[in-house]
């Protein structure tokens, strides 16, 4: 089968492209349609994959924005499926879905709508924590982006998603007709590779991402404060950035905590790895919002795969993954004492090394890119190739 997979950003790199656009070129023939921010080849092969990019830099920046009516995206989504023979096309995120939906009405080639996350859900949290810019009102609003999903969701062939949250708010609003697969943000196995080291007796936390006021970063800064006046071995890595580093760092400071946080800015893979590995328990304390309550971020299973003790926020898809796995701690979303409260719970080594160990047994057993590879593998086995003769 020929599949095109289209994403709204700049490829390379994003991780959960890499992961399903490698995996389905294990048994089919795959090509990315996705934007040029700046001098990027139009055309290049990487790897299995063959890559289209629209835009470029100057006054081409204008072509390369990713409108679902844009005449370029229309364009080369047509070009690449007629030059292709493209069988199935597979979309990224909401923005670009109707794009998908149009070039489905002119070749007849069947779309699934890959929804990593709850797209206006999000732009809401922007919204909130930000504060909208102009354009906002029309380019992204969420309430006009809230419609837009409405109007997909019965339209797509299926629809894939990260959780078990997420898929019960689909399929509330596709109907009986669409397809909804959970296929996770998982880990490739390689990550089992490296062992786990051993617990050095202290509460060493990290967090990794981005840093914005969803992600809830300030309140595990509180929370520190509160450990180490209360004679508690706490300290703080953070791996990331974000538009609220700055306002972190000051936080860090004013809580004089520059001692016992260190800050590691963008780092790659191998390296976010080790960090992970040198500490003794993973945090993700999300805000809970409609965005982060259907959400998981690969985060939560890194933690895992190292055997750390993860703490999370209340938010539902993430207490769903660490109370079925029994590998940490719940607390309540902005409220530095109820993380502290599970900052005591964890003092005893062998009550981390317990719940890490649960962790690591679950991404071993279940909670693996290898399990969410067959699940995908699966869905596109369900849709007819060869269908170059029935198209304009």
């Amino acid at each position: 089968m020929r599949i095109l997979y289209i994403f709204q950003d700049e490829y390379p790199w994003d991780v959960r492209v890499e992961k399903i656009t490698t995996s389905l070129g294990s048994a089919h023939v795959v090509h990315l349609l996705c934007r040029n921010r700046g001098s990027l080849p139009a055309e290049e092969q990487l790897g299995q994959m063959s890559v289209h990019r629209v835009g470029g830099s100057g006054l081409a920046a204008i072509s390369g924005f990713p409108a679902f009516f844009s005449p370029w995206w229309i364009s080369a989504g047509l070009s690449v499926i007629r030059r292709q023979g493209i069988d199935l096309l597979i979309v990224r995120d909401l923005p670009l879905c109707p794009l998908a939906l149009v070039l489905k009405k002119l070749t007849g080639v069947p779309v699934i709508f890959d929804m990593a996350e709850d797209y206006p859900a999000m732009i809401e949290d922007t919204w909130r924590y930000r504060g909208p810019a102009l354009a906002d009102y029309l380019i992204r609003n969420p309430r006009l982006l809230r419609t837009m999903e409405n109007l997909v969701l019965p339209r797509v062939d299926e629809t894939w998603v990260v959780s078990a949250a997420s898929r019960d708010r689909v399929m509330a609003k596709s109907g009986p007709g669409p397809r909804v697969r959970v296929i996770g943000n998982t880990p490739t196995i390689d990550i089992l590779d490296m062992k786990p080291q051993p617990d050095q007796g202290s509460l060493a936390l990290v967090y990794t991402g981005f840093i914005d006021a969803t992600r809830g970063l300030d309140t595990v800064v509180r929370a520190l404060s509160l450990a180490r006046r209360e004679g508690l071995p706490a300290t703080l890595d953070v791996v990331g950035t974000g538009a609220a580093l700055e306002d972190i760092e000051k936080l860090v400071a004013e809580l004089d905590l520059d001692e016992f946080v260190t800050f590691h800015g963008w780092c790659t893979q191998a390296q976010l790895r080790s960090v992970i590995a040198a500490c003794s328990i993973g945090v993700v304390p999300h805000r809970v919002t409609a965005h982060t309550s259907t959400t998981l971020p690969n985060k939560i299973f890194d933690y895992m795969a190292l055997a750390k003790p993860v703490i999370v926020s209340n938010a539902r898809a993430l207490e769903d993954v660490v109370t079925e796995a029994g590998c940490g701690l719940v607390f309540q979303d902005g409220d530095p004492e109820s993380l502290l409260s599970c900052l005591r719970q964890l003092q005893a080594r062998e009550t981390r090394e317990g719940m890490g160990a649960s962790g690591r047994r679950h991404v071993q057993e279940q909670l693996n890119w290898s399990r969410d590879e067959a699940v995908l593998l699966d869905a596109v086995r369900g849709f007819p190739a060869s269908r170059s003769e029935a198209r304009v």
